[in-house]
């Protein structure tokens, strides 16, 4: 449905376009504005941002060389520490542990995702919680 209705409002805007646009239009001072596609972050490894700077346990990783903390991130009680120290509270913002609106980004990503790709619903699937699955997806590909 969702997709149903993001073609729909596609159409609606460049109709509208192309008729504000027109000389009738132009006349009367009317100019079109199209709304962009909303903000995204990417997350990874080697960015700024990501959801397990929220883990203070992450925190002390961060002053080892980059291929040190990927190495210990890839342990299974170094991930249960830094999961169960995890306090999302402390993210500069909620975009980077919205679950149901993270995706796994890559060269077979659709423009607009369906919410069965998001992070919560992959997690559901696996029968982990949405923070071990996007853990997961960090570390993955040696964190890049």
């Amino acid at each position: 449905m969702a997709d149903s209705i993001a073609s729909i409002a596609s159409t609606l805007s460049i109709g509208l376009y192309i008729a504000c646009c027109s000389n009738e239009f132009l006349s009367f001072g009317i100019h079109a504005q199209v709304t962009a596609r909303p903000i995204s972050v990417l997350m990874g490894l080697e960015s700024r941002t990501n959801f397990l700077l929220a883990s203070a346990t992450y925190r002390e990783l961060l002053a080892l060389p980059f291929d040190a903390p990927l190495q210990e991130l890839q342990r299974p009680d170094t991930k249960a520490a830094i999961l169960s120290d995890l306090d999302l509270s402390q993210l500069p913002t909620p975009i980077l542990s919205d679950w149901e609106n993270l995706y796994r980004f890559g060269a077979d990503m659709p423009y607009l995702p369906g919410s069965e790709m998001s992070v919560a619903n992959a997690a559901a699937r696996h029968g982990v919680s949405a923070e071990s699955q996007a853990y997961d997806r960090l570390i993955e590909n040696g964190g890049k």
